[in-house]
């Protein structure tokens, strides 16, 4: 019986550490993976007010990790500024279960995860407190949209809300490899992560026209933010998982197929 990706090749726009066990999940149900990551995770330069604030961290009731990078960016900057936090008085939201699990590896105790993973689901399971008057500390991308920090603000929290990382094209040759490989295998499916992961693509590739560079191929997106980001540039987006995470994308991309011989992790 034939695999249910045999045959299609896929481009995967995640950070390779990030994207281990979704490779080996397309693999194994026969599909021929490009690894090309178009976004790369650096630090912020100029950390003065971060290391300001973190002088003050206890006066906070609440900090909000928004993704792994955010928590692995929080911790590097404390181990360099050799400061330890106490969490006792401030509780932990992670948006999902892979970010609380880096929290955790962080020996970041976790209060409160939502549902839905997503700002969505971080307003709705806030919204069961009162938070009028409470401090919110986001450590965040220098490009984090403001729906977060806005919600939060109208539910009557005040919110510091502070870049601690950037999100840049890759520069390099392996790059220059990659792009001619996907220019000659015309994939089948591209999946992306986040509206950065999207915009690095076209610019990598120096696509003038998306809407007609995706026409006929199949576009998955990680969620409706991504989504959104993606139809903005008149291109159509065929997969859309109702969870918000790496593992639902691949399930979605799977079923989006018909049933053969598909096979789990």
């Amino acid at each position: 019986m034939s695999k249910i990706l045999e045959n299609k090749v896929i481009v995967l726009t995640r950070q390779p550490e990030q994207s281990k066990e979704a490779i080996l999940k397309l693999e194994k149900n026969g599909a021929a993976v490009i690894s090309f990551p178009t976004i790369e995770i650096v630090p912020t330069e100029n950390h003065e007010e971060f290391d300001s604030w973190i002088k003050k961290f206890n006066m906070f009731d609440y900090i909000v990790f928004t993704s792994g990078n955010a928590v692995k960016h929080f911790v590097i900057r404390l181990d360099q500024i050799q400061k330890h936090l106490d969490f006792d008085k401030t509780s932990v939201v992670a948006v999902g279960e892979k970010t609380a699990v880096t929290c955790n590896r962080y020996h970041i105790p976790v209060d409160i995860v939502p549902k839905d993973f997503s700002t969505k689901g971080i307003v709705e399971e806030l919204s069961k407190s009162d938070i009028t008057g409470k401090k919110f500390f986001i450590p965040c991308s220098s490009i984090a949209r403001d729906e977060l920090p806005e919600r939060l603000g109208r539910m009557g929290a005040k919110i510091t809300r502070l870049p601690i990382y950037n999100t840049i094209v890759p520069d390099g040759s392996e790059n220059d490899k990659t792009v001619e490989v996907i220019l000659n295998s015309k994939p089948d499916i591209f999946i992306f992560t986040s509206p950065s992961t999207f915009h690095n693509f076209v610019k990598i590739l120096n696509l003038a026209e998306p809407e007609d560079y995706f026409k006929g191929r199949t576009v998955a997106a990680i969620g409706p933010t991504t989504e959104s980001a993606i139809r903005s540039k008149g291109v159509m987006v065929q997969i859309t998982p109702l969870e918000n995470t790496i593992n639902s994308l691949i399930d979605s991309v799977l079923n989006f197929y018909p049933i053969a011989d598909k096979i789990e992790n």
